[in-house]
């Protein structure tokens, strides 16, 4: 017996990666636009083993644009936030999103925005990364201490980079790592301590070595994935990004205050009067609070200050242990100083 039309529809539909779970993750429904559905998955203490489908997914969607470093579903546990999107069923594109505290800094790290070969040219990845910019925005409440924020996005695509560079909007109105402050670059040596990265070459603080060795599928031919002179020049004559995967370190630093300015003209420059109702993350609703998420509230010191040790050369294993400022004992050293005087004193 023939099956209907419909039928086989579905029996296709089904058999997509991350279909059926895309299909009935009703509560992460952000929106419906221009034919997509956008979702937001908290992935701090989820159960994956209920979103394997989702996460089978993104793989796939990885696995046509990406020679991936490690298996993703271990790499995604990684990531505190998921904002996917479908279209009948089917996962099309995704952004997996970190968050870190360092001190007065949150750092809002891009780990990958991907989107399938067939779907690319419906702007699928900016709306992807606006909605998870606009979800951080309604959904979570830092803590006091906090009063800048980082957008971080690792790139060894130069057409990635150069599109970064060429953003007057961005390179003019923030702080950023094409014409960094001192205080955007010890922030920065603060963030590349606490993920054992290391540097190309000392001298230039943003050019990470070996982050993507062979993972990207490019003609390297191709005028589009050269980098701009602008950006050259920000690089050390062996940066190599095509084979060995050294990466540029994309940061735009605000205070608060501007950035969630801009990430509000960015969600009604998109989306619209759709920014503005949307039942969830709505503009003019009232903002809600992070009860999924009160780790990410407290602040992660690293030596009460940002590390300014030239260091980022060596691998990591190869790493001297941080001088936490004890003795042998294991004081604090300015106790132990202290008890030594007293005990000075009392012998006089």
């Amino acid at each position: 017996m023939k099956a209907s039309p419909e039928a086989v529809v579905t029996l296709i539909r089904d058999e997509l990666p991350g279909a059926r779970a895309a299909e009935r993750d009703g509560e992460s429904l952000v929106m419906r636009f221009k034919g997509f559905n956008y979702h937001a998955v908290n992935l701090r203490g989820i159960d994956f083993n209920k979103i394997a489908d989702i996460v089978s997914g993104c793989e796939a969607v990885e696995n046509d644009t990406w020679k991936a470093q490690e298996d993703f579903f271990q790499y995604i546990r990684k990531s505190d936030l998921l904002v996917y999107a479908e279209k009948s069923g089917r996962i099309v594109g995704f952004n997996l999103v970190s968050f870190l505290f360092i001190n007065e800094y949150c750092f809002y790290t891009i780990d990958e925005a991907m989107v399938l070969r067939a779907f690319q040219g419906n702007n699928i990845a900016r709306n992807v990364v606006t909605t998870a910019l606009w979800w951080f925005l309604k959904n979570l409440e830092l803590d006091a201490k906090v009063k800048h924020f980082v957008l971080v996005s690792i790139s060894a695509n130069p057409k990635v980079v150069n599109n970064y560079f060429k953003n007057k909007y961005v390179t003019r109105v923030f702080d950023n790592s094409f014409f960094p402050s001192e205080e955007l670059v010890r922030a920065h040596h603060g963030y590349l301590h606490k993920h054992s990265f290391t540097l190309v070459n000392n001298s230039y603080p943003f050019c990470i070595r070996s982050l993507f060795p062979g993972s990207q599928q490019l003609d390297w031919s191709d005028k589009r994935y050269q980098f701009l002179d602008g950006v050259r020049d920000r690089m050390p004559s062996d940066f190599d990004h095509a084979v060995r995967g050294d990466a540029w370190a994309f940061m735009a630093a605000a205070n608060l205050r501007l950035a969630y300015g801009f990430i509000r003209i960015l969600a009604i420059l998109f989306f619209g009067r759709e920014a503005l109702f949307n039942r969830k993350l709505g503009l003019l609703k009232r903002k809600k609070r992070a009860a999924a998420m009160p780790h990410l509230t407290r602040i992660r010191l690293i030596d009460e200050r940002f590390s300014e040790r030239r260091i980022y050369d060596r691998r990591a294993g190869d790493r001297r242990k941080t001088d936490r400022g004890c003795d042998g004992n294991g004081l604090e050293r300015r106790t132990s100083d202290r008890r030594s005087t007293e005990r000075r004193a009392a012998c006089r």
